[in-house]
């Protein structure tokens, strides 16, 4: 997504032309997976066994499926990356079925810190290149003089 969303390249070419990769991988992990985790996958009758039930909400599934559906949608429509996801988030805590503070208490902090990590860096790039390109054209601009 990050290198779709700087290359300036809509979302649809992106998706129609990294499908086929992505679908490759996803085939691959699921032939791996049981070759190298035998023992999990070994005895079907454990596999459909369940420890702990998991609480489900039909209400808030339905609602999460409907603002995936809209989001990639507006992804589709071309509409901005960034404002299509920060919409879809918005209304899904605006609609509320769950409390916002019990969100936000499911936020692991290091791992959004790890995963805001590489956005911070494409920025730094980008900027890095910005200036040298316009460093390169038009040197008077900066108040310095071309290297050339």
């Amino acid at each position: 997504m990050m290198i779709g969303g700087s290359s300036g390249i809509p979302f649809a070419v992106f998706f129609v032309t990294l499908a086929p990769v992505a679908l490759f991988g996803f085939i691959v992990a699921i032939s791996l997976l049981p070759r190298f985790h035998r023992d999990e996958f070994s005895n079907p009758r454990q596999a459909h066994r369940i420890e702990c039930p998991i609480p489900f909400d039909r209400l808030l599934l339905i609602k999460s499926f409907l603002a995936s559906a809209i989001l990639f949608g507006s992804f589709f429509a071309g509409a901005p990356i960034a404002v299509a996801a920060l919409i879809a988030g918005a209304t899904l805590l605006v609609t509320r079925r769950v409390y916002p503070e019990e969100v936000y208490a499911q936020i692991d902090g290091s791992l959004l810190v790890m995963f805001s990590g590489p956005f911070i860096v494409l920025a730094g790039v980008e900027n890095v290149a910005r200036r040298r390109a316009v460093r390169l054209c038009h040197p008077e601009s900066l108040g310095t003089k071309s290297r050339s």
